[in-house]
């Protein structure tokens, strides 16, 4: 018995003319689709620093891979250059000699954020013993001063030379102490015109004993006398609101 084959009518159902208008419209977003630029991710490039982290086997990728200091941060930063934005995120404790050996040149056009792991509340001079809070120290535990590899004082926690593009750097919700300067913002060229009242945030950061009687005094600070306390709130110019 031969098998005979019988057209049965057309493979869609329905009015043609709907369906070449679906099949044009389906089209068409599609070609809208692939003409769209791809974007940059969004995502945000993290680095995390720990009072008991690493120097040299860790990426500071995750808080199992913690790194120990902000200079460690930056050399990270200067060898993948990630193009979105940056966040340090810092556990609380104590960072003895942890600040930069070198001015603060990283820009790449995102927001870059310095700030506590966990929530600090404000304002710092409420706050300024919070456990949240990571204290920079800027003398080892013994009293001696800071050095660098290079065996020159660590006179600043952090020096950010301003660059010539436009971008932001918030340093947030940390404590520095005993340091000569705690944090220095400079432009990349005196002849450049200043963009450090827009471009550089430091909020509810508590500044405790800055200067040089306090990185050069040795014994128990509490001994040294009134003390010079300062903290920033959010809204700021070249550097910061003292109050």
């Amino acid at each position: 018995m031969g098998l005979k084959l019988r057209r049965v009518g057309h493979l869609f159902k329905g009015d043609s003319n709907k369906i070449r208008l679906t099949v044009v419209l389906l089209l068409c977003l599609l070609l809208t689709a692939l003409a769209q630029p791809l974007s940059a991710t969004t995502d945000t490039f993290k680095i995390y620093l720990a009072e008991r982290g690493s120097t040299d086997a860790n990426d500071g990728s995750s808080w199992s891979q913690s790194i120990r200091t902000l200079q460690q941060a930056y050399e990270i930063l200067q060898e993948e250059k990630p193009d979105q934005p940056v966040e340090i995120l810092i556990g609380p404790g104590e960072y003895r000699c942890r600040g930069m050996e070198e001015p603060w040149r990283f820009f790449n056009g995102h927001p870059i954020t310095i700030k506590a792991l966990g929530t600090v509340p404000s304002p710092a001079v409420d706050s300024e013993n919070h456990p949240n809070r990571p204290v920079f120290w800027g003398i080892e535990s013994d009293g001696s001063v800071c050095e660098t590899r290079s065996g020159k004082p660590e006179g600043n926690l952090l020096t950010i030379v301003h660059p010539r593009i436009a971008t932001h750097i918030t340093v947030q919700d940390i404590k520095i102490t005993r340091y000569r300067g705690g944090i220095t913002v400079t432009n990349q060229s005196p002849k450049l015109p200043s963009r450090i009242d827009q471009d550089v945030t430091i909020d509810n950061v508590a500044f405790v004993r800055i200067g040089d009687a306090y990185q050069a005094w040795w014994g128990d600070p509490e001994e040294v006398g009134d003390s010079p306390y300062y903290t920033c709130g959010s809204e700021q110019k070249s550097g910061g609101v003292l109050y």
